[in-house]
């Protein structure tokens, strides 16, 4: 009798200790419900501020020729335009603040020419870009800051289009037995003036008595590509000859900083 009166107790216990939790689980969900807005004390537009690494492939060929990484900075406007809860949906709009570059280089082998070896590093000018970003993000609060990861889809406009660089190096060897010119000819074409992918980011809201401050680090994963480079070399004493492609691939990392101003407070006046 002893031991199921005692059994008894503790399924009663157990049962109170279980509802006890959920019915704080329940306040917890019911206190995020409620919980202010954190947009309602700053502006939902704000300023974004993205420096960004593109990545370019190269392939193999006979004079290492090679674009490098490409360096962007952007400015922008932010709009988080309905937030619920813990999530939130914003609309980016970002411009290239300066035209990007790319840079090139390649090196014909002292071997591959004897008196004619050359090298070569030229800086162009590529393009500017708009892109457009509708954002779906999740900020988990943590004190007085927020952990915000997103995702979305993204646009790229494209202010350059057709050929944007053609050049080409003949050297004669200066010798009795190697009448042909050796050379290097590359080509860069615009593959697509619009490009899609997804971007997505991991970072910081930090809310001050002068605004919001949102770190993030991004990352984007292009559909498409935006420009290729054909590259042939012919005619080299030593190396055979190659044709080799390069292009943006439009795959990105960044770092980005957006700004919200604070909102005056209204003065209530008796």
């Amino acid at each position: 009798m002893m031991v199921k009166n005692i059994k008894r107790f503790l399924n009663l216990k157990t049962r109170n200790i279980f509802f006890m939790f959920l019915v704080l689980f329940l306040f917890k969900l019911q206190a995020q419900t409620e919980q202010s807005n954190l947009f309602d004390d700053y502006w939902k537009i704000g300023l974004s501020f993205n420096r960004d690494l593109r990545f370019v492939n190269n392939e193999n060929n006979s004079v290492d020729y090679k674009i490098e990484n490409i360096k962007s900075i952007d400015l922008g406007l932010v709009w988080n335009y309905h937030q619920w809860q813990n999530h939130n949906l914003k609309l980016q709009l970002r411009y290239s603040l300066f035209p990007y570059y790319f840079k090139d280089s390649y090196e014909i082998k002292e071997e591959d020419a004897y008196l004619g070896f050359a090298k070569h590093t030229e800086l162009f000018t590529l393009y500017n870009e708009f892109k457009i970003a509708p954002t779906y993000e999740y900020m988990l609060p943590l004190k007085n800051n927020y952990l915000v990861i997103g995702v979305g889809p993204q646009v790229s406009y494209m202010l350059t289009t057709g050929r944007i660089n053609y050049g080409l190096t003949a050297l004669s060897t200066n010798l009795p037995d190697q009448q042909d010119v050796i050379g290097v000819e590359y080509e860069t074409n615009i593959n697509n003036e619009f490009l899609y992918g997804v971007i997505g980011n991991v970072g910081f809201i930090v809310p001050t008595k002068i605004g919001v401050f949102n770190l993030n680090v991004h990352g984007h994963l292009g559909f498409n590509k935006y420009f290729e480079t054909e590259v042939n070399t012919y005619n080299l004493i030593v190396s055979p000859d190659t044709s080799s492609s390069h292009d943006m691939n439009n795959h990105y990392i960044g770092l980005g900083l957006n700004y919200y101003p604070k909102r005056k407070s209204k003065k209530i006046i008796d």
